[in-house]
């Protein structure tokens, strides 16, 4: 059953089991949005969180010297670490755990920077206060649910972060 996507000329195998934007073409800009972010300000430690088969993983790899990639579905994990090895991809490491229950560990290690790409119920409370209150120095927020955004983004603005882009791309299109 797995299947695959191409995003930024490269080809990830995915699976109906593991997490994908829906809309391909929009994808394809949120994730060059991303590679951009990186590309004028690389990273020495990025962490990705929620990092699903590790697609914004590998096209950070070329920005960041190291990158490890939370996420809590095994059969995407085993994918994120088949797509990294198809792209000879070797600064990523990912793991198949909550993010909840990994972040303090990865925090330890002072990364400077971090991708959330969390459910729609948004940030669990002690991911944002963790992620809040670290030495990371960059954070990119993907979102699919504003009230969560808002909520989640309330906690790093009481933390000392500044909003510098915020972006919205239209996922469905004509719709309510």
């Amino acid at each position: 059953l797995s299947t695959s996507v191409t995003v930024d000329g490269k080809k990830f195998i995915t699976h109906p089991d593991a997490f994908l934007q829906a809309h391909p073409e929009q994808s394809a800009l949120i994730y060059g949005e991303i590679k951009k972010l990186f590309q004028n300000n690389p990273a020495d430690f990025l962490i990705d969180l929620y990092s699903g088969i590790g697609i914004t993983s590998i096209l950070t790899a070329p920005f960041a010297r190291k990158i490890i990639g939370i996420e809590f579905n095994k059969k995407a994990v085993g994918l994120a670490k088949t797509n990294a090895h198809n792209h000879n991809i070797g600064n990523t490491t990912f793991k198949a755990t909550k993010v909840e229950d990994e972040l303090q560990g990865l925090l330890v290690n002072n990364p400077d920077a971090a991708i959330v790409n969390p459910p729609r119920e948004g940030l669990d409370p002690s991911v944002a206060n963790a992620l809040a209150t670290s030495q990371i120095k960059k954070l990119v927020y993907l979102s699919c649910q504003p009230a969560t955004l808002a909520r989640d983004l309330n906690v790093f603005k009481e933390n000392g972060f500044e909003i510098d882009k915020a972006q919205a791309f239209d996922m469905f299109p004509e719709t309510g």
